[in-house]
Order: C-alpha cells, then structure tokens, then sequence
C-alpha cells in the first residue's frame, strides 16, 4: 500500500498536502493573527479619529456660537455709536436754547432793574422764550423717545427676555433706534405691520432678525444703489403670524440661493462678512420661535423672506 501510495500520482498530492498541512495551517495561523492586529489597530485609529473630530466639532460649535454672540454684540455697538452720534444733535441744540433764554432773561432783568422796561420789549421777550421752551422741549422729547426705544431694543436683545407685546410697536421702536444709521443712506424703511398683533415672544429675537435682514438688505442688495426701498408686512394666518420681509434690491443667484443661511457663507468676507448674519436668522426662527422661513428672490427684482412663528412660543426652545 505505501509503495502503491508514492507511485499513484494522486496519493502522492495527497501525501505532500497531509504532509504540507501543519505548515499550512501555521501560515494561516499567522496571516489571521496579522490581519486582526491589523484590525484592531484600524479600530484604534478609526476610534482615535472619531475622537478628534467630535473634538473639532464639538470646538467649532462653541466657536460659532461665540461669533454668533459677537455678532450680536457688534451689531448693538453699532447701534449704541449711531444713537450717541443722533443725541449730539437735540442735546447740542437743547444747550444752546437754554443758553440763549438764559441771556435773554438776564438781559430783561437788568432792563428790569434799571426801569426802563417797556410792554413791547417783554412782549418781544415772551414771545421768545415761548419758542424757545418749545425747541428745548421738542428736543428733550426726542432725545428721551430715542433712549426709551434702544432701552427696550437693548434689554430685549441682550437678554432675550420673554414677554406679550404689539408686534408693530416692537417694530416701531427698532425702526426708530435704527433711523440714525439708515437717514445716513438713500434707503427708505416702510413698517406695514398691521396693528393688535399680540405675540407671547421674544422680541429681542424678532429685533435681531429684522436688524439682521436690513443689514443683509443694503450691505448685498443695495450695494452701489442710490435707492432701495425696505417693506416689513405681517398678519395672522391660522393662528400664526405671518411676517414677509422683503427689499427691491440686486436678489439673489439661484445657485446661492440655497446656501445664504450655511454658517460662514459670505460674498463679503474679505470686506468684513462673518457669514453668520442670516444663519443666526434661521437659528433664532427654528430654535427660539419655534417657526420656519423661506426665501424667494429674482435677480434685479429684489428678495423676499417668508417668516411665520406661533403666537405663542415653545414652552422650551432649543437655544
């Protein structure tokens, strides 16, 4: 038999694989133990850089929201520089009418007391000084509105305090605190917010949206424009309030169309543009408002933005 085994050819291939077996198996042995080290150390790097980038998301978030606060905080620096320049004007003015009725009482006094006093000439003086106590008054009265409004503006942006309030009031007062920037430019601002729209907000939230939209209106809209012209509308639609925003700007290319509230997506970044002004729109609607927007634009025809939230805001919002 072993003598048949080595001279037949197929117990011979039999032979040399038995005899082959162990070395076989040893190679196979060693090559599985190769490929799982190999995988584990797959696992490893793949676990490692997992590691890394929820780190690096986890940074970029924080840094995002950082610019996002930032931003906001820039935004009513540059409210507060426009306001103290626009007092210089009614204080400026109020000084030099009291310094004036100041004079002018003095002088009637030394007339007074030197009885040469006539009727006309404390006649003339009455008269003055009526006129007088008026422009300081229509100052005063508009210096103290101008600081009423960015009071309220401010408190309500800083803090995004929660509160019922008229819809077009709240516009009212941040169109009022945003005129010293916008009578700078050729640009007109039309509030057609109908009146009695109750909300249960957060208007500092809806005043960062709109201060956000006109900046975005004439930074990209209006850029090299001698005109433009802003329109807020809103109304009640199924219980929800519909706001349309919209300008007679450049518009907006459909192939940006979708990106225009991607964080960090400008045209202007080398002219200053965070990127971040219209993603922070989007954040505050979905996430504080509990509501959603959309835009429509056609170039050289301007752009509209559809916003619509609840009267009434989540109980708990995602911020």
């Amino acid at each position: 038999m072993t003598f048949f085994a080595y001279q037949n050819p197929e117990s011979k291939l039999v032979y040399y694989i038995i005899i082959a077996s162990p070395l076989i198996t040893f190679l196979v042995c060693i090559s599985l133990g190769f490929v799982l080290q190999k995988h584990k150390s797959a696992q490893r790097t793949l676990q490692e850089n997992k590691e890394k980038l929820s780190n690096t998301l986890e940074s970029l978030t924080k840094t995002q929201e950082q610019l996002a606060r930032s931003e906001k905080l820039a935004s009513l620096g540059g409210l507060v520089a426009s306001i103290v320049h626009e007092l210089n004007t009614p204080i400026g003015n109020t000084m030099l009418a009291a310094s004036t009725l100041s004079d002018d009482i003095s002088t009637l006094k030394n007339t007074f007391d030197s009885g040469s006093l006539k009727k006309s000439s404390l006649e003339e003086f009455i008269e003055l000084a009526l006129k007088t106590i008026a422009l300081i008054q229509n100052n005063t009265n508009s210096t103290n509105e101008l600081i009423k409004n960015f009071k309220q503006v401010a408190v309500d942006q800083t803090s995004e305090r929660r509160r019922t309030f008229d819809l077009k009031s709240v516009f009212e007062e941040l169109i009022w605190v945003l005129t010293p920037q916008i009578k700078r430019t050729p640009y007109i601002i039309k509030n057609l917010v109908i009146e009695g729209l109750i909300l249960d907000s957060y208007p500092g939230a809806l005043g960062q949206i709109i201060t956000n939209l006109i900046n975005n209106s004439i930074i990209h809209g209006f850029e090299k424009r001698s005109q433009g012209t802003i329109t807020v509308k809103a109304e009640e639609v199924d219980g929800d309030i519909r706001i349309v925003y919209e300008d007679d700007g450049d518009g907006i290319p459909e192939d940006k169309l979708q990106k225009i509230f991607d964080p960090f997506y400008t045209t202007k970044l080398s002219k200053g543009g965070s990127g971040l002004g219209l993603n922070i729109v989007k954040s505050l609607i979905t996430d504080l408002l509990g509501g959603k927007i959309e835009v429509e634009s056609e170039l050289q025809k301007g752009t509209t933005f559809i916003i619509q939230i609840p009267k009434k805001a989540p109980e708990e919002s995602g911020r």
